[in-house]
């Protein structure tokens, strides 16, 4: 997280420097990277127990999310429309806990770090073609975490594992100049069920979803 709050001060600062020359009629071809903040807001989970044992519902809180991305803008020629790819990290802390079948243990899903592999397809619009919006999709995976808790000695069982599903979203972007573009981006991730091994050798089938909003800051690469 320390290092994500750093590249987030560089960037901004980047951005700043880079807000001193002005915006041109130009294509939108090009690499960029950038920085992004916002919020999870993962659904409301659910496990049960394996083979055919009682399910969870678990109430996860919405949490702050940081990250980094980096992609490539691809302006068909002659046209307003522009495709591309982008790959991002997201680090949250969105976790949630309810009480277990057995009252004396707590029940919790936590999910950590998601990474979102797109593409990208839109248009831009403007006399400097410096509005972008596009529809993006591609594959997530994302890191979670399901544990029980025994309440009398808070002794901690479970396992982190990583999961890859599907993501799909939009967004928007408004290019300051050349350089920078400040925009924001709606994603759904679709992560497939997992099983995990929580206390008493005991299995669970956990489910985890989530929908991440966040402002992006983006440099251009000429």
């Amino acid at each position: 997280m320390n290092k994500l709050l750093t590249f987030t001060a560089s960037a901004v600062a980047l951005f700043f420097a880079a807000f001193m020359t002005t915006a041109s009629a130009a294509d939108r071809t090009g690499l960029y990277f950038g920085t992004h903040a916002g919020l999870a807001f993962p659904d409301d989970e659910s496990w049960n127990y394996l083979p055919a044992g009682p399910m969870v519902t678990i109430d996860v809180g919405d949490d702050l999310v940081l990250g980094v991305q980096s992609g490539y803008n691809y302006q068909v020629p002659g046209t307003q429309f522009v495709v591309g790819a982008e790959g991002d990290f997201s680090s949250t802390q969105s976790d949630g806990s309810s009480p277990c079948p057995n009252p004396t243990f707590s029940c919790k899903i936590e999910l950590d770090k998601v990474l979102t592999a797109r593409a990208r397809a839109g248009m831009v619009f403007g006399p400097a073609n410096e509005f972008l919006v596009y529809a993006t999709g591609g594959l997530a995976t994302a890191e979670r975490t399901v544990q029980t808790v025994f309440l009398p000695t808070r002794t901690v069982t479970g396992e982190s594992k990583w999961s890859t599903g599907w993501t799909y979203g939009g967004g928007f972007e408004f290019f300051l100049n050349d350089m920078v573009s400040i925009g924001g981006k709606y994603l759904v991730i679709d992560l497939p069920d997992a099983i995990y091994m929580v206390d008493a050798g005991l299995r669970v089938n956990a489910d985890t979803d989530a929908q991440i909003a966040t402002i992006n800051f983006n440099v251009h690469l000429p």
